[in-house]
C-alpha cells in the first residue's frame, strides 16, 4: 500500500513515458543501430559506455537504434497505417464488417503515442498487424456481399 498511495513520482513516471527523444542527444540522427537496444547485444557492442544506462520505453528504444530519422518514419508509417484503415472503415457498408473495421482500427491508436510495444515485442506487432488484416478482410468481405447481393438482384437471361 506504500507505493499506492504513499509515494508520488506520477508526474516523473508520466513524463518519463511520454518523452521518447530524450536520448537523441546522445543517439544523434541516425542512432546506434539496429539491435543494440536489445539486451543480449550488451556484451557485443565496444562502445556501450556511450549509450543510455536504462531505457524501457519502445519510443526510446526506437531512438536509441535508428535516431530521429528512424524514429520518424516509423512514427509515420504508424499514423499512415492508422489512416488506410481508417478511410477503409469509412468505405464498408455493412454493419457488422464496419464495426470490425472500427474496433481494429481503434485498437491501432495505442501505438501511435507509443504505448504498446509492436517492434520489440513479437506478440504485440502480431496483434498488431493482424488487426491492419482485419480491416482490409472487412473491407474484402463487404465487397463480396455486395457482388453477391447484385448477382442475385439481377434479372437472369430468359427468366419471366
Amino acid at each position: 500500500f506504500k507505493r499506492l498511495f504513499g509515494l508520488s513520482d506520477l508526474d516523473g513516471r508520466l513524463e518519463d513515458s511520454f518523452s521518447p527523444l530524450k536520448y537523441l542527444d546522445m543517439a544523434g540522427a541516425l542512432g546506434y543501430g539496429s539491435g543494440t537496444a536489445q539486451f543480449p547485444m550488451f556484451s557485443y557492442l565496444t562502445n556501450r559506455r556511450d549509450m543510455p544506462g536504462y531505457w524501457e520505453e519502445e519510443g526510446e528504444r526506437i531512438v536509441i537504434e535508428f535516431g530521429l530519422i528512424g524514429y520518424i518514419i516509423i512514427m509515420i508509417l504508424r499514423w499512415m497505417v492508422v489512416y488506410a484503415c481508417y478511410r477503409i472503415f469509412k468505405n464498408i457498408k455493412k454493419l457488422e464488417y464496419k464495426i470490425l473495421a472500427m474496433q481494429m482500427t481503434a485498437f491501432q491508436i495505442p501505438f501511435l503515442f507509443n504505448l504498446q510495444t509492436n517492434i520489440f515485442n513479437y506478440i504485440d506487432g502480431l496483434f498488431y498487424w493482424m488487426a491492419v488484416g482485419f480491416v482490409y478482410f472487412s473491407y474484402t468481405m463487404d465487397r463480396v456481399d455486395k457482388q453477391k447481393n447484385q448477382i442475385a438482384s439481377t434479372p437472369q437471361f430468359g427468366s419471366v
